[in-house]
């Protein structure tokens, strides 16, 4: 499994040194059809375009499959650049949890990965985390498509709890504010008032942004 894991990440498909190009135009248009069929996933999409307008000017505000612009501007000669960056200059952390011992593990990956290429490492990673609001007032973005039913996302900073966050509180109020069938949103919004079909809630304790989805 490591040599392939190896061979998977050190040895792709190459021609002429370049990843060969007819790959990548499949690949590029694979994700292409995942990126504009994100729209049939009403649930998902309504959080995910609450997250583009909230975070706009945040890296967490882009899509992790990107757009269409950005995917249909992919070459084979800059991906295969972008490629060698990064094994070049990315940290790179492995877990393991198995039977074998630690050692014969070890050297296992220290063989599969024997010939990746080290530069100067970017540990310049990190979460851009926003205690506060950018405007006075809750911004309203109203998007109109055919649905059978309506969708309402809230996106909310957890402020001033992340300057020293408690990860297992957090988990604990999201359980009981909307995280489970028995918290405060299902058992009131849901079940005793009927104003939705669901409604429930999810927190990113690394960026401090709080969801609310409900239909």
């Amino acid at each position: 499994v490591t040599r392939l894991l190896g061979e998977m990440l050190l040895s792709p498909a190459t021609r002429g040194g370049l990843f060969r190009r007819d790959y990548v135009e499949s690949e590029k248009q694979k994700l292409l059809d995942d990126i504009r069929a994100r729209v049939n996933d009403k649930r998902d999409y309504a959080a995910y375009r609450m997250v583009q307008e909230m975070c706009a000017c945040e890296e967490y505000g882009c899509d992790e499959m990107g757009d269409e612009v950005g995917a249909e501007s992919v070459g084979y000669v800059d991906l295969t650049r972008h490629y060698h960056d990064l094994l070049l200059t990315c940290p790179i952390e492995i877990f393991y949890c198995g039977a074998a011992s630690p050692e014969r593990t070890a050297q296992a990956l220290r063989d599969a990965l024997a010939t990746l290429p080290r530069g100067e490492i970017d540990y310049d990673l990190g979460t851009d985390i926003r205690m506060n609001t950018v405007n006075d007032r809750p911004r309203e973005v109203t998007e109109e498509l055919a649905v059978t039913q309506g969708k309402l996302v809230l996106g909310f900073r957890m402020g001033e709890c992340m300057e020293d966050p408690d990860f297992a509180a957090m988990r604990v109020f999201n359980a009981l504010y909307g995280g489970s069938v028995t918290s405060k949103l299902f058992m009131n919004v849901r079940e005793k008032l009927s104003l939705c079909y669901y409604a429930s809630s999810g927190v990113d304790r690394m960026k401090g942004v709080m969801i609310v989805s409900s239909g």
